[in-house]
């Protein structure tokens, strides 16, 4: 039967990791102290059962606690902080803030998954607005519609600021077609 579930975002919600961890970790370890108790008393039967409790039980207890409070707390520092961490960096990422994780890791896996994270934070980065392009090409016809009205002023710097103006309109629209959009409005010649 499966656990019940509450959906959030359109992904169902279970237990956190660290309550996963901390349910697994403690099945597990007394599994091995019921499996171990079990061989030792078919092993050595006991006299009876006060000193099977007392020499045995008693030091399985007690190890089996050490060792998952151990595991406890080095799975909880290895894995569940930077995970956690990790996820509360990808929502922001998703709302918008383009930040670098900077994140202590202990692990390849979990240091990769950091690199790759900040990797992706550098390309999204990089990338312009999409519509930036087209905003500068309207700025390129606000420039030459300027530059036309203001002809008879600047008399013969008129002609190399055109031809300064029709590269970079070229050049604008070769930004525009590799980035798939198309110009905002129709340019003059």
């Amino acid at each position: 039967m499966n656990s019940p579930t509450v959906e959030m975002s359109g992904y169902p919600l279970r237990s956190t990791l660290d309550q996963s961890m901390l349910r697994w970790t403690f099945g597990a370890v007394f599994a091995g102290m019921v499996v171990y108790s079990l061989a030792e008393y078919f092993i050595e039967r006991p006299e009876d059962g006060l000193t099977f409790l007392t020499h045995h039980l008693l030091h399985v207890l007690v190890i089996g606690v050490v060792v998952w409070l151990a595991l406890v707390f080095v799975i909880r520092r290895a894995v569940v902080e930077p995970a956690s961490r990790i996820f509360v960096h990808l929502r922001r990422v998703a709302s918008g803030r383009l930040e670098y994780l900077d994140c202590e890791v202990r692990s390849r896996e979990v240091g990769d998954v950091v690199a790759s994270i900040n990797a992706l934070v550098g390309t999204l980065k990089r990338v312009t607005e999409p519509d930036s392009a087209s905003r500068a090409m309207d700025r390129v016809r606000e420039l030459r519609e300027i530059l036309k009205q203001n002809s008879d002023k600047l008399g013969d710097d008129t002609v190399p600021a055109m031809r300064m103006l029709t590269r970079l309109e070229g050049e604008l629209l070769e930004v525009l077609q590799e980035t798939g959009a198309g110009p905002s409005s129709n340019l003059e010649p």
